[in-house]
C-alpha cells in the first residue's frame, strides 16, 4: 500500500506529483485540479483527505490558507520510508508485544516440562502414600500364645479360615465366636416356620469340618464394636481367660484393637488383634476397585473419630 503525503502552500507553477494509485498506474493532480469534497475534512486547522485507490491516508498543512494553495504531494512507498514514518511510540509498542508473546511462550513450555517431571516423580510417591493410608487400618501387634482366639461378628468366613490356620500353628486350642440373635426379619421367618440364617451355626459348622473341635458360642444381646468388646472382657473374666487373640477384618483390626484396649484397661486381659489375611481389604491396593475406596472412606472416617475422641487409648 502507498501513501502519500500533501502540503497545501505556495508551489511552482505546473509542478505535479502522483497522489494515489498503484505502482504500475498514477493518478495526477495539478494546481489547477481541484481536490473531490468528499474527500476533505478539516479539524483544529488541519485538513485531513482520506483518498481512494488504496491509499490509507493524507495529511494536508495550510500554511497560507488565505492565499490560493497550490498541491505539493510526496509519495512514501511501502517498506523502510514507512517504517521511518511510523511513531516511535507504535514500534515501541510493537517490541513490547513481542517480548510479551515471546515471554509467554517461554512460561507456558517451561510450566509443561515442570507438570510432565511432576507427573514422572510423583507416581511412585502417589502409590507410597495410598499404601501408607491402607496401611494405617490396620493393626501390627505381635501375636502370643493365647487361652483363647475369639471371632468378631463381622469377620465372617474370613475369619474363620484365620481362625483354623492359627489352631494348626499351636497359638491357641480353641475357638470363640459371638452368637447371632435374630432380628426382625429373622423372628418373622421364625413366625412362618422358616429356618433364619445363623451366621454362629454357619461358622461353628465350618470349623468343625475344618478340624477345629473345640468351639465356644458367646452370648450377644447388642451390636457394635464397643459393645462387642464390652461383652468380650465380661465373657473372658467369667470363663477366667488371662489372653485372648482377637480375629477381626483388616480393615477394622487397629480400630478394634483400641477399643478393646479401652475394654479391657482394668481387668488384667492381655489381648492381642490379628487381620485375616482373607478379608476383602488390600491394604495394598484398596484403590484398585471401588469397593476397596469405599472401605478405606468409611474405615478412616471411623478410625479417626475414634482417636479425637479417644486420644489416650
Amino acid at each position: 500500500m502507498r501513501t502519500c503525503v500533501l502540503t497545501l502552500g505556495n508551489a511552482p507553477p505546473g509542478s505535479a506529483s502522483f497522489l494515489y494509485g498503484s505502482p504500475h498506474r498514477a493518478s495526477f493532480f495539478r494546481p489547477s485540479d481541484k481536490l473531490p469534497e468528499a474527500t476533505k475534512r478539516v479539524n483544529h486547522g488541519r485538513t485531513y483527505c482520506e483518498l481512494l485507490g488504496g491509499i490509507e491516508c493524507v495529511s494536508l498543512k495550510s500554511r497560507c490558507p488565505a492565499l490560493p494553495c497550490h498541491l505539493h504531494m510526496r509519495a512514501v512507498s511501502d517498506g523502510a520510508d514507512a517504517a521511518s514514518r511510523r511513531p516511535r511510540h507504535a514500534m515501541a509498542a510493537g517490541w513490547r508485544f513481542s517480548a510479551m508473546r515471546f515471554r509467554s511462550y517461554t512460561l507456558t513450555l517451561v510450566t509443561m516440562i515442570v507438570a510432565l517431571a511432576c507427573a514422572i516423580l510423583i507416581v511412585p510417591l502417589r502409590i507410597s502414600m495410598l499404601r501408607a493410608m491402607g496401611r494405617f487400618l490396620v493393626a501390627t501387634g505381635q501375636l502370643q500364645h493365647a487361652d483363647v482366639i475369639v471371632l468378631s461378628v463381622d469377620s465372617d468366613g474370613a475369619g474363620v479360615l484365620e481362625a483354623t490356620d492359627l489352631i494348626h500353628e499351636h497359638v491357641a486350642d480353641r475357638v470363640a465366636l459371638f452368637a447371632d440373635p435374630p432380628d426382625a426379619a429373622d423372628r418373622e421367618f421364625l413366625r412362618r416356620g422358616v429356618f433364619y440364617h445363623n451366621a454362629a451355626t454357619v461358622s461353628v459348622r465350618q470349623l468343625h469340618e475344618l478340624g477345629v473341635d473345640a468351639v465356644e458360642v458367646i452370648p450377644r444381646t447388642v451390636a457394635g464394636t464397643v459393645d462387642e468388646s464390652n461383652d468380650l472382657a465380661a465373657w473372658c473374666s467369667e470363663h477366667r481367660y488371662s489372653s485372648v487373640v482377637f480375629i477381626s477384618t483388616i480393615d477394622h483390626s487397629r480400630r478394634s484393637a483400641r477399643i478393646l484396649a479401652r475394654a479391657t484397661r482394668d481387668r488384667g486381659l492381655k489381648f492381642s488383634v490379628r487381620g485375616s489375611r482373607y478379608s476383602d481389604f488390600d491394604p495394598d491396593a484398596w484403590w484398585k476397585s471401588r469397593t476397596g475406596v469405599r472401605t478405606e472412606i468409611i474405615e478412616s472416617e471411623k478410625l479417626l473419630a475414634d482417636i479425637l475422641l479417644h486420644p489416650i487409648s
